[in-house]
């Protein structure tokens, strides 16, 4: 399931910054903040075969469930009180 996820994100990445190529959207200031997230890119792509061992233990669907939750409750009071 990760491998078909990191090709749709690859795949909409490559999208979005040709259409923000063709639409001039792309001027030195985004290159540079580009630039500095290079490290934490590397730092996380080679962390992150050592955390599956710790994420992979049946805890990360309910996780992810329980934060997709209080993103939506969150979302609700937000609409409700504003």
């Amino acid at each position: 399931m990760r491998a078909t996820l990191a090709a749709y994100f690859v795949a909409g990445s490559l999208l979005s910054l040709a259409g923000l190529l063709i639409g001039g959207q792309v001027d030195a200031g985004a290159v540079q903040a580009a630039a500095v997230m290079v490290p934490f890119l590397l730092a996380g792509f080679a962390l992150s075969t050592p955390a599956r061992r710790l994420l992979d233990r049946g805890w990360t669907r309910p996780a992810v469930l329980a934060l997709a939750a209080a993103g939506a409750v969150a979302l609700l009071a937000q609409t409700a009180l504003g």
